[in-house]
């Protein structure tokens, strides 16, 4: 629950909301075509912990390892399918942690682990961490998954997995590993295309939709500014301002520019540090419409309410931004949804690395 300019339950400090107002006009002056990418975030596994990271490299289908596995029903439906499951239906997917050795997240395409190199696994209440493998098996345990409208061939990381996601969910459930274009021999279905709508020839793991999701420091601030100004009081679970950037589960995070400036991008060019060096091109093919992940506590996998996702409403529907997409005028939005170039594939982000936006954005 949350309770705008009520009485003094839990009243935020006063200089928390002077803190909040001096970080929004900041970045609301702004104002630049450059900025810089002040976090990396890789999910490994769908709707768990991410992990931040200094480095990534790119691969046609996003950063290398993102949203690479995901949790599915055990039980098949009637078509032999293993549905996902996501922090929508069970928050608690938010406090599993997964973890990748640091030489994995920024190794170069192609190159395989380092041998026994494994995801680490942990949860709450589980005793004993699960390890998976990051070698890809030499022939794939097949197993039939749906995902949103898309219905393929996963790989099924087996029983040890299996029986992790289970105890931890209190349901059969199963981790399976995504295949994709590098195993097309293995099954005719195992690559995941995205929307030919938005983004025609392009590939994405498990994501909901998109290889990689951007957003910005500016925007955060902003939509922190505007719940302190409206005396926001959170009555618990309801969070505490100001709110994470980690709630919206965004890969790259970018610093220095305006609040909102995301809105107006087509291309991303980024002025790669370190290794061969060069420019990375990344496209925004279309806003991020958002459910109510958001309100999900990344820390405490509670349910708080209708916060951030309320006071998006007041200002960031489609309708609210002119946007003339007839299903869009309800739908809020926060970030962008870029993909890869065929020339960046390969190369490697680091934190600092400057942007360079390129505009204007399609008119939706």
């Amino acid at each position: 629950a949350v309770r705008h300019n009520s009485g003094p339950v839990h009243r935020l400090h006063r200089r928390t909301v002077h803190q909040i107002r001096t970080l929004v006009r900041t970045h609301l002056y702004i104002g630049s075509n450059m900025g810089h990418l002040s976090e990396i975030v890789v999910f490994p596994i769908k709707s768990c912990k991410g992990i931040s990271t200094q480095a990534a490299t790119l691969t046609n289908a996003g950063l290398r390892w993102d949203r690479e596995w995901m949790v599915v029903k055990a039980t098949a439906d009637e078509e032999g399918r293993h549905k996902f499951v996501t922090i929508r239906q069970e928050s608690k997917l938010a406090l599993v942690v997964p973890s990748l050795p640091a030489s994995a997240l920024s190794a170069p395409l192609g190159s395989e682990p380092e041998a026994g190199a494994a995801m680490t696994v942990t949860a709450p209440g589980q005793a004993k961490p699960l390890q998976v493998a990051l070698a890809r098996p030499q022939k794939a345990a097949l197993k039939s998954v749906e995902i949103w409208d898309w219905k393929g061939t996963g790989h099924d990381e087996g029983e040890e997995a299996a029986a992790f996601f289970t105890a931890y969910l209190g349901f059969p459930a199963r981790l399976v590993r995504y295949l994709g274009s590098a195993s097309a021999g293995e099954a005719p279905d195992v690559v995941r295309p995205t929307d030919t709508a938005y983004a025609p020839g392009h590939e994405v793991r498990f994501a909901d939709a998109f290889p990689i999701l951007v957003a910005s420091e500016g925007a955060l601030a902003d939509v922190n500014a505007r719940l302190a100004e409206a005396g926001y009081t959170p009555i618990p679970p309801a969070p505490a301002l100001p709110l994470t950037m980690s709630r919206f589960r965004p890969n790259l995070v970018i610093g220095g520019t305006g609040a909102w400036e995301e809105d107006k991008w087509a291309q991303l060019k980024v002025s790669v540090q370190g290794g061969s060096g060069g420019q990375v091109e990344l496209l925004a093919v279309k806003p991020c419409d958002r459910c109510k992940v958001p309100t999900v506590d990344p820390a405490t996998a509670e349910k708080s309410g209708g916060e951030p996702y309320d006071v998006l409403t007041t200002f960031r529907k489609g309708s609210q931004l002119g946007f003339s997409v007839k299903q869009w005028t309800h739908a809020v939005f926060f970030g962008q949804n870029l993909v890869v170039t065929p020339d960046s594939v390969g190369k490697t982000l680091r934190v600092g690395d400057a942007v360079e936006f390129a505009s204007p954005a399609k008119q939706w």
